[in-house]
Parts: C-alpha cells; structure tokens; sequence
C-alpha cells in the first residue's frame, strides 16, 4: 500500500455488540484504515478525537452523557475536517435534523448492515480525500502567492512612483496585497547607499545578497512602529524606496518621530556595516497614485543634505544654506593648461585646492556634487572642441 492513504477510524458507542459488529463487517484493509478505536460514550469519544486524531468517525445518536446530538454539535464546531458516519436505531426527524446540519456523510439504521457500512465508508474516504487535496492545493497556491506577492507589489509600488499606476493595479494593490491594512495615506523615504561596492566586496561579494540584508535591517526597525515596505530602485544606482502608509494624515510631531526612526535604520546600517546612507523623506500624500509627488519631495529633499552634517544624514525639507558656492568654473583656464600640457599631477593639484575649499567651507550637498562634476565634462568638452581632440583620449590618458 505504498504511497496510498492512510486513515484511522473511532467508534462512538455504548453498546458493545453495536461497535463488535462495525469492526468485523467493515472491510478496513480495502479502505487503508490501520486503526480502529472505541469509546462507549460522548465524553470519552471527545477525548479520543483530541488523542488518536481519527480521520472518520461512528456517532451512535442515543448514548448516556453526551448524546449524539451533542457530540455532532461540538464536533462540528472544533473538529469540522472529521468525515462523521451516523449509526441509530431510531429514524427521529430531530436526530435527521441534526445529521444534516452537521453535514454527515452517511446516517445507517442498526441492525448494521454490510454493504451499508462499506459504501458509507468509501463515501467518507472520497470526502477526506477531496478536503485533502483542496487543502493540499491552496498551500500550494499560497506558497505561490506568498512568493509572487513582494515583486508584485514592488511592481505596482514602482508603478505608482513612476506615475504609471493603472485602475486595474490599484484594485490589485488594494484586494490582494494591502489585506487588513486601511492605509490612506503613503510615502516615499529614499535611502542612497554611498559606499555600496566596498561594502558588497568586504562583506558579500554577491549584491543580490547585499541588498536583501540592507532592506531587510530597515524593513524591520521600520515595521516595529510602521507599514513599510522596502525597495530597490532599479532605475537609479544605490538607491532603496521605502514605502511607508499610514491611516490618517500625519501632524508634525509624528513626522519627527518617524525623522527619528529612519535616522536610527542609517546607524544600524552604520554600526553593522559601515553604511553611509544619505536619506530624504517625502511627505505623505492622501492616496497610493500620489506617491510620485512624495519621492519627487524625497529626491529634491536628499539633494539638500549637507554631507558634512554631524546630525545625520537626511533631510525633509529645502534647505537652501545647504548649497557650496564653490565652482570649478574660474579654474578653467588653468584646467585648459593642464590639460594641454598633458600634466596629470597639475591637474590633481586644481581639483585638490578646490576639494581644500569645500572642507574649509564644510557645506556639500549631493546637488553641489552633481552640479561641478558637470561643471567639469563641460570643462573637458569645451577644450576637446577647441583642440579638435576625441574626449575619450583624454579620459583614457
């Protein structure tokens, strides 16, 4: 009987003969049941079901105690997976009444009769089977749904940041993955990754795994205190969205509260790692398709973080004082000398009294940055025009 179903069957009645006759008439080893127990009445039937998890069950509806009717009511309430055969003498409409409503598998009048018992016993095999393999199915299917569930919802996440969020995503989102969360309100946190490949090759050397521990460390000081759910943005180089939703609007004692809780994420990531993560907050706006407003609030907001800020690094508002006044535009002329005299060291040396300055300064954001490394290709594609020379020689050089 390899690879058969097995099953255990319990008798429920207080009388001996009644319970004899059911052993020997029924036809076990066709049916794979290898074990057969009895009870002589409801109480101790009760015990039995809890003890010996039988898989069918005899329910004789006239017992002492715990009568059948009563037993069928309790063992429908805890035990409702259990296939329940019904065995009477009596045909009375309440005890047919209470058969049906506890969905029975079969009701047989004593004197028991053979065939009687063994199709009542392959009609309870056929319904355990049956509830088996839906049960059996719907793991399965939730395995599936539980495993698809993170990148589709990263899917319409992205998509609502983008600004792409259609009607049909929308009920996606809002049926089969907000379940149980009433969120009205959302937002977008961004976290950009300084130092991601030194870290990646100290600790991983594999950057699938690398971003799976980093959002894992912030989804879940994060998820302590609020529904968040943590991304990579594919699109821009070490950067993770966090969508963060809330049931009502947010006051500004809160919003501090949640500043706290992200800043405490950029020193866990620091202290485990050595992560240096620059963050932006974006406001929470009313509505899933308003999160591209909140990570456009988050990216210009991270634009204004101040690198040199010994009280974290993350912003969520404007902070105009923020931005270098120092250019690389006055050193042009001394750029073009360098770069014709072919002196790399001469070169260094402008870059370097430039980088002296900002630290003097001590005011760099990630715009300042952005803005005098184009201030150099601008630099460099002035002067392979003017010199007629292929801009890639020169980088190369």
């Amino acid at each position: 009987m390899e690879g058969k179903l097995m099953y255990k069957v319990l008798i429920i009645d207080d009388e001996e003969p009644a319970r004899e006759a059911i052993k020997l008439l029924g036809d076990w080893t066709s049916a794979h049941v290898y074990d057969v127990f009895e009870a002589w009445d409801g109480k101790n039937g009760l015990k039995l079901i809890e003890d010996k998890k039988p898989d069918i069950v005899f329910v004789d509806m006239v017992m002492p105690g715990i009568d059948g009717e009563e037993l069928l009511k309790i063992v429908q309430e805890k035990f409702p997976e259990l296939a329940i055969i019904v065995i009477s003498g009596y045909d009375k409409y309440e005890f047919i009444r209470q058969a049906l409503y506890s969905k029975v598998v079969d009701y047989l009048l004593k004197p028991i009769k053979k065939n009687e018992l063994n199709d009542a016993i392959s009609k309870a095999i056929e319904s355990i089977d049956t509830q088996r393999k839906t049960r059996s199915e719907n793991i399965d299917r939730n395995i599936l749904l539980n495993l698809s569930i993170p990148s589709l919802k990263e899917k319409i996440l992205m998509a609502a940041i983008e600004g792409s969020l259609s009607r049909q995503m929308k009920e996606v989102y809002k049926k089969s993955i907000n379940i149980g969360n009433h969120a009205k309100y959302y937002s977008a946190t961004i976290f950009r990754i300084m130092n991601f490949v030194p870290f990646n090759d100290k600790y991983f050397k594999d950057a699938g795994l690398a971003w799976f521990a980093l959002l894992n460390i912030i989804d879940e000081i994060l998820n302590e205190k609020y529904v968040s759910f943590s991304l990579i943005n594919h699109k821009y180089d070490n950067e993770i969205i966090v969508i963060t939703s809330a049931e009502q609007s947010i006051d500004d004692m809160q919003l501090h509260g949640y500043l706290r809780t992200i800043k405490s994420c950029q020193r866990k990531l620091g202290e485990l790692f050595g992560i240096i993560a620059i963050a932006g907050l974006g406001e929470f706006f009313e509505g899933i398709e308003r999160l591209k407003s909140s990570y456009l609030n988050a990216e210009k907001y991270i634009n204004c973080v101040n690198l040199f800020c010994n009280n974290g690094l993350v912003c969520y508002k404007v902070q105009e004082n923020n931005t270098s006044r120092i250019s690389l535009l006055g050193k042009k002329d001394l750029l073009f000398s360098a770069f014709e005299g072919g002196s790399l060291t001469y070169t260094k040396d402008i870059i370097s009294e430039l980088l002296g300055k900002i630290e003097d300064e001590r005011v760099l954001c990630l715009r300042d940055c952005d803005r005098i490394f184009g201030e150099l290709l601008l630099i460099l594609n002035n002067f392979t025009i003017i010199k007629r020379i292929n801009a890639a020689d020169i980088i190369a050089s």
